[in-house]
């Protein structure tokens, strides 16, 4: 397993500093914030995602992900009807975290990792979450983004066949978390 952590941490790091760059300068068109990479033993596929909303309550400090995956990114049926809502699957993300850690680490660039909560096909597991928090606007407001590594098995949410077998990795880039 460490074999696997040492060069994520790598690749998120690299990734987080490109994202910076680009945060930087408003005049170049950033890429999406998000994207959901299928990784098989023949196969890589990266598609972009939208519409991904995160939240931080601050009563209960638990953070949430929530946005929808097209049916046939994670599926090997297609859907009788696509204008049908069930041709989206809700992909549902819950972690606790600590907003007064958070600022305090907010510009050390320090990727933390956590266990969270993910519903994904009517079916919830734990799974492992790396997450760089980032500023945004004056520090002292409590504002911040949030980058995130989330992985997850097919074979954990029941994705059909053809997925059984793929696992999964959600890349959020530099992205609002709005305060509740």
């Amino acid at each position: 397993m460490n074999l696997i952590e040492k060069p994520t941490q790598v690749l998120f790091l690299v990734l987080l500093s490109v994202q910076v760059g680009y945060s930087q300068r408003d005049d170049i068109e950033r890429p999406s914030d998000v994207v959901l990479l299928q990784l098989d033993k023949q196969l890589r596929v990266e598609s972009p995602l939208d519409r991904v909303a995160v939240t931080l309550s601050n009563n209960s400090k638990q953070l949430m992900v929530r946005l929808v995956i097209p049916y046939t990114l994670l599926n090997s049926g297609v859907p009788d009807d696509y204008r049908d809502p069930a041709s989206l699957l809700p992909f549902e993300l819950s972690m606790n975290i600590d907003p007064w850690q958070v600022q305090d680490y907010l510009t050390s660039a320090n990727i933390f990792t956590s266990i969270a909560t993910l519903t994904l096909n009517h079916t919830s597991r734990l799974v492992r979450v790396q997450y760089v928090p980032l500023p945004s606007g004056p520090d002292q407001d409590g504002d911040f983004n949030i980058s995130m590594y989330i992985r997850f098995a097919g074979e954990d949410f029941n994705l059909g066949r053809r997925n059984s077998n793929a696992q999964y990795l959600l890349k959020i880039s530099n992205l609002a978390v709005n305060r509740m």
